[in-house]
């Protein structure tokens, strides 16, 4: 029997103003056009749905075909086979237009090897020509179905097997290439094709029973109860499991054995409702407030937040260390924003020698410290900033695109009663953004038409006469040095190549807003790596300064 899903058991086994409009539209009309010349010219065969065979008779498959053009001259298909194992048996919804050559089961011994396949002995062939090239009148369709016997190896039957099923061409339409999408055809032995093996089959000849987890002859589909404890397997989170019935957190260990059963972290016998997940030992926490991010030369600011469980701001004090990787970065300042009861201020940096963070990478630390005598601490809103921190990002980092560097943390004391939780932040560091003309804000009428210029070979002054804005901090030189480092970006569609229309429209149009399909139709390379829109949305959004 062909099975095209297995079955599924109970419990079983994405000045130039008007010129730099007219230039953008001009462009982007034009590439709209030649656009649709990006795909290759192929005819395509393919085996359609993944089928699985069993062995016996019963078993069939469908031939798929599918072109960039709908209306050509035709195909000349052969389809090899293992004649050892698949005895051709006949063919259904057979695609008849201007059919030259019907599928049959009259097979020809593949000597020439067409396939480059020594496995597939046999082919049977299949041909199409139409008089006035309009074959087969739809980019795809399916051209038969082939109904076939899998012969039984001598021996005990595995059971599992394949075997392959491989196409060529003798003919394809003039400027076409022939793509075949050779499949392996997977083979199982079952005998009542319920997709259950025969050899771990308690029921191989009833399609709705394979198994019988408590042996009382009555299979598990069957079965309300298939461990026999007090639950119903309707109500029992492990069906096959007499000893658990129950899984609060979800976490595969029943209730009975887990020692945490709300999964919060804190011990049943420690927890103030081990079946509550928001209730047990609050905490202390610290963690990078937003998305701060680097680029490499400048100075980041990284600001650290503080917030409790309970929002109690009445505690006794919090003494923690930041963590960081000194390759990456450097102490520039610190500006504590909480500093009452602050008794040791950013002092450091240290080297982790003891690894307090468990990250070899964050080989420096900083220290800070805050004790209450009254246990009034922080005595503000919660959640609060409790300082900023200025790092210089390393000159000597090297990467082309971008890379990561983290910043963790340790405690040193908490409040009793209270554990210390942090959440380590993993900071972009990149070679440049797309701010070209360094005022912080990118923009489709300067940084946009900036790298537009560039690459369609602008220089010096050309490059960024009226084109700069009016808050820049750069001469018209340095522009292009930081069009020049950001070239390790530019490659947009990712093809290997920075191209005006192709890299320069792509940015310009997600900074006109374009998104969805308007974002990247007609203007991604042929061979582009990125060239779906959120690939390229998510990309170009990744290098925009923050």
């Amino acid at each position: 029997m062909f099975n095209l899903t297995s079955n599924n058991y109970k419990k079983s086994f994405s000045p130039f103003a008007g010129l730099k409009v007219l230039i953008f539209w001009t462009v982007f009309s034009a590439l709209f056009t030649v656009g649709s010349a990006a795909n290759a010219n192929e005819q395509a065969i393919s085996i359609k749905d993944d089928p699985i065979a069993s062995y016996g008779e019963g078993n069939s498959i469908t031939i798929s075909y599918e072109a960039t053009q709908s209306n050509l001259t035709g195909l000349g298909l052969r389809v090899h086979y293992d004649s050892s194992v698949i005895t051709l048996d006949g063919f259904e919804d057979v695609f008849t237009s201007d059919a030259i050559t019907l599928p049959s089961t009259t097979s020809f011994s593949d000597d020439q090897d067409y396939d480059n396949d020594s496995t597939t002995d046999a082919y049977f062939i299949a041909n199409w020509a139409s008089l006035f090239g309009v074959w087969p009148g739809s980019n795809s369709t399916d051209l038969f179905t082939v109904q076939f016997t899998i012969q039984e190896p001598e021996g005990e039957i595995p059971d599992n097997d394949s075997t392959p099923i491989n196409f060529s061409a003798s003919s394809t339409a003039a400027g076409y290439a022939f793509a075949g999408i050779n499949y392996v055809l997977p083979i199982t032995n079952d005998s009542d094709g319920d997709g259950c093996p025969d050899s771990v089959d308690i029921f191989p000849y009833d399609p709705t029973e394979c198994y019988d987890n408590d042996g009382d002859g009555i299979g598990d589909n069957a079965d309300p109860n298939d461990d026999n404890d007090i639950r119903n397997d309707d109500e029992d989170a492990f069906p096959f499991d007499s000893t658990e019935w129950e899984d609060t957190d979800g976490d595969g260990i029943g209730n009975n054995a887990d020692i945490d059963d709300d999964n919060d972290g804190v011990p049943d016998e420690e927890d103030r409702d081990p079946l509550d997940p928001t209730i047990g030992r609050h905490t202390q926490n610290i963690s990078v407030m937003g998305e701060p991010l680097g680029v490499i030369g400048t100075t980041t600011t990284v600001d650290i937040g503080y917030s409790t469980t309970d929002d109690q701001n009445q505690l006794p004090g919090l003494g923690f260390r930041i963590h960081f990787d000194s390759s990456f970065l450097s102490i520039n300042d610190t500006l504590v924003h909480i500093d009452q009861d602050l008794i040791v201020d950013a002092e450091g940096p240290f080297f982790d020698e003891e690894n307090y963070d468990g990250n070899a990478a964050t080989d420096q630390y900083i220290t800070l410290a805050w004790a209450s005598v009254a246990g009034n601490w922080p005595n503000t809103d919660l959640p609060a900033k409790l300082l900023s921190v200025d790092f210089n990002v390393s000159e000597a980092i090297e990467t082309d695109t971008a890379t990561a560097t983290t910043v963790a943390f340790s405690a040193i004391s908490v409040s009793a009663g209270y554990d210390f939780d942090s959440t380590s932040f993993d900071m972009d560091v990149l070679a440049a953004t797309w701010d070209f003309d360094g005022n912080g804000e990118v923009d489709a009428l300067t940084d946009g038409l900036i790298l537009l210029r560039y690459t369609f070979g602008l220089r010096g002054d050309t490059l960024t006469q009226d084109v700069m804005a009016t808050n820049s901090p750069l001469t018209s030189s340095q522009v292009e040095s930081e069009v020049v480092n950001a070239l390790v970006i530019a490659d947009i569609d990712a093809n290997g190549d920075v191209d005006a229309l192709t890299d320069g429209l792509l940015l310009l149009r997600y900074l006109f807003g374009l998104d969805g399909e308007p974002l990247v139709q007609g203007v991604t390379a042929y061979g582009a790596e990125r060239s779906s829109a959120d690939e390229v949305f998510d990309y170009i959004t990744k290098y925009l300064p923050r």
